[in-house]
């Protein structure tokens, strides 16, 4: 049987030697053996055992000729076989047929085995493994499973299992992508590197990851343009996988900065524990200061007021990090010889212990020009 992990795990023998036995009990996914090998590619294997020595293989046990044939449950590898002959050369091909009905038999019995009592196809050996995991995932995580043709090459995925808030760009939930072909639901996977990169992880097990790309996605109303972010890792004989779409939060930032252009408006953030300062872009132009240079302390923030209100200035900071009150001032600047009158709203953020460990704010430009005292 398989394992989430992609090694394989010893459930029936049959005129194995003990020894032998115990040695196959569970096979890592890293060894050079000619089963693994036959899980991967997903077709059978037939080895004597020169052939097998001049690939390589680690052939555990006696014997001159063995066939590892794949086990399949609604078109999928679940588990494998390995039939060993103490003598022989290359087997005939009645031989192969009959040895693959026998292995084909034994794995639909094995399956029946292995169904939950509701009757339901076995799945990834990995989906009781993650199932549980998956339903604690926020966000669009799925299992994969490889779909193969008849010469074993991958051709495409199943989603056998998604998270609970999983979705797709065509607004699809996790019920209505569960038991899907991802091509699919998403023929662009071939086109944008996903399908490719997914497959090679699949077969190498080295995870694969995209960074957020802008590529399109067919939907119910044409195609849509989306930035897309992913990742996934063999696990089993599948792929646990995971997809972010960007949209919402390019947008938000687009919205965000079209407001503060508008209102004249920044924002501000100083944690105190890491001594990080943060500040949007739109606070560096009402403060002039250049953003190559970077924000400035909170500490140092009444040095870009007036000489009249410094004082009142840090007075305030002082009452916000030390007693953890709002900080709610209108104060006049004059930078690069430009006078302004600005408000600025800070909060503080409280620990537990009582400490103030942040502070957040909001700069908000009134007047710019010729300021009179108020």
């Amino acid at each position: 049987m398989l394992e989430p992990d992609g090694a394989v795990r010893l459930v029936s023998t049959y005129g194995l030697p003990q020894n032998l036995a115990s040695a196959w009990h569970r096979v890592p996914s890293d060894l050079n053996v000619a089963f693994l090998r036959a899980v991967t590619d997903g077709r059978p294997l037939w080895l004597v055992r020169t052939r097998a020595a001049e690939l390589g293989y680690e052939l555990l046990g006696e014997g001159e000729l063995r066939a590892c044939i794949p086990l399949r449950d609604g078109g999928r590898t679940f588990a494998v076989a390995s039939i060993l002959w103490a003598e022989g050369g290359a087997s005939e091909a009645g031989v192969r047929a009959y040895v693959g009905a026998v292995a084909e038999a034994c794995g639909r019995r094995l399956s029946q085995l292995l169904r939950k009592g509701g009757g339901a196809p076995v799945a990834s050996p990995a989906a009781h493994w993650v199932e549980a995991v998956l339903e604690t995932l926020p966000g669009s995580f799925a299992l994969l499973a490889p779909v193969r043709d008849h010469d074993g090459k991958v051709v495409d995925f199943r989603f056998d299992r998604c998270s609970p808030d999983a979705t797709d760009a065509a607004g699809r939930s996790a019920e209505q992508i569960c038991g899907r072909r991802m091509l699919d639901l998403h023929p662009h996977a071939t086109t944008n590197g996903i399908f490719d990169g997914y497959r090679h992880a699949l077969l190498t097990g080295e995870p694969f990851q995209s960074a957020a790309t802008p590529t399109s996605v067919l939907t119910n109303r044409g195609q849509l343009p989306v930035v897309l972010s992913t990742r996934a890792s063999r696990f089993g004989d599948g792929l646990l996988a995971h997809w972010q779409y960007h949209d919402s939060e390019r947008r938000m930032a687009s919205h965000l900065e079209r407001l503060q252009r508008t209102a004249d408006a920044g924002w501000a953030e100083w944690d105190l524990v890491k001594g990080e300062t943060t500040w949007s872009a739109h606070t560096y132009r009402i403060l002039r200061r250049d953003p190559a240079r970077g924000p400035v302390k909170l500490s140092a923030l009444p040095r870009y007021v007036a000489a009249e209100d410094a004082t009142a200035a840090v007075a305030a900071i002082h009452r916000l990090t030390r007693a953890g009150e709002t900080l709610d001032l209108t104060l006049r600047l004059h930078r690069e010889g430009v006078p302004s009158r600005v408000r600025v709203v800070a909060d503080p953020v409280v620990a537990d212990d009582g400490r103030v460990v942040a502070v957040h704010a909001a700069v908000h430009l009134l007047s710019e020009g010729d300021c009179a005292p108020s």
